[in-house]
């Protein structure tokens, strides 16, 4: 009997390292909120002098596969998962930096979404999913976090894949979707990889999600008529901390597609934070003038802690080496006084402890 329809029910979503297909490699993602995919492909006409028509049109370009999802942020498995370094003390892309150096690569995953039969939650499903989307060789290409009164804290993510595979499966195996970017075929047609039964996810002493009670702003220095170092008197509403790893095509002749996608640098790192004003900062004079020099244009490293109430789990994000970029007062009858603040710094090197993005555990 034909399926009338598919719904958050019956999907899951999980990841592993490219190429690798050893059974329990593949890990699921959970809390997720939602899962997009799409690809694109360039075609170019080849015309000539006496038809009208096209003789054909070719795929001259490198096919691309765009992949986002959201979930709720927990305490660091899912970045774990999607390639991050989560409390080694550094950058938290130092691995991602390495591209092919480390094995396995840690900046190009392989992403599965598992479709269980009609009217069955797929957590807890005991048999094999009906149906599986396998997308190859994904590179991460921006990753944001965010969080407000009354919301949950959430992550999104965007990857650029290069293949897609859909599978109906009648075991709980399905076919590698890696590519060999240079001769566009698949890198594997011998082992098959094997999918592990979708769960609910719900360990002991791991918040089912978190809340805006269950964050604090550290901004530090570095602000004109705010008092954000005193979080009595600054009173957040929201906040939103990203980073883009845009991706290049580097490609040759003799190679159908690139051969490699490498980030594009420079990169920045930026949290934006809305906070409802309290006191303004009456202990020193400030100017904007004084960001006109060296010394009074200092950098800071702003903190987001999210940690569950009755928890030790959590996620700390840390922008270091951050700068101000703007801050901007809103004020009108009926509403609140708000002032808006955004920070901005760039991603730095492995061995850079100034500069860049950290990603802790609590």
């Amino acid at each position: 009997m034909a399926r009338n329809r598919i719904i958050y029910q019956s999907e899951a979503l999980f990841v592993s390292a490219t190429g690798i297909t050893a059974s329990g490699s593949v890990k699921q993602i959970h809390r997720v909120q939602s899962a997009n995919y799409s690809f694109d492909l360039s075609r170019q006409d080849i015309n000539q002098f006496g038809q009208l028509a096209a003789l054909d049109r070719i795929i001259l370009e490198q096919p691309t596969v765009a992949l986002d999802f959201s979930y709720y942020v927990e305490s660091g498995e899912q970045e774990d998962l999607i390639g991050f370094d989560v409390g080694n003390g550094a950058s938290a892309v130092s691995s991602i930096l390495s591209g092919d150096d480390v094995s396995p690569r840690q900046d190009m995953q392989t992403y599965y979404i598992t479709t269980s039969p009609e009217g069955n939650d797929n957590a807890g499903y005991a048999s094999n999913a009906s149906g599986v989307i396998g997308i190859g060789n994904a590179f991460m290409t921006s990753y944001s976090v965010e969080g407000g009164v009354g919301d949950f804290i959430s992550a999104s993510v965007n990857c650029e894949g290069l293949n897609i595979c859909f599978s109906k499966s009648a075991t709980d195996t399905v076919p590698d979707p890696t590519l060999d970017s240079t001769a566009g075929t698949l890198a594997n047609t011998v082992t098959p990889v094997t999918m592990p039964l979708a769960t609910v996810g719900t360990g002991a002493g791991n918040p089912k999600a978190l809340r805006h009670g269950d964050v604090l702003l550290a901004l530090g220095t570095g602000q004109i008529g705010v008092n954000a170092t005193d979080l009595t008197n600054f009173h957040a509403q929201n906040f939103s901390f990203s980073f883009e790893l845009s991706r290049t095509n580097l490609e040759k002749l003799g190679s159908r597609f690139a051969y490699s996608k490498e980030i594009e640098f420079p990169s920045s790192a930026s949290l934006d934070v809305s906070a409802i004003v309290g006191d303004l900062n009456g202990t020193n004079d400030a100017m904007l003038e004084d960001y006109l020099n060296d010394a009074g244009d200092t950098e800071s490293s702003p903190v987001v802690s999210c940690s569950g109430a009755g928890s030790t789990s959590g996620l700390k994000y840390t922008l270091m080496g951050a700068k101000l970029d703007s801050q901007g007062f809103s004020s009108s009858i009926g509403d609140n006084k708000t002032v808006d603040l955004s920070y901005s710094t760039q991603i730095g090197g492995p061995q850079d402890a100034t500069h860049g993005i950290k990603i802790d555990k609590i």
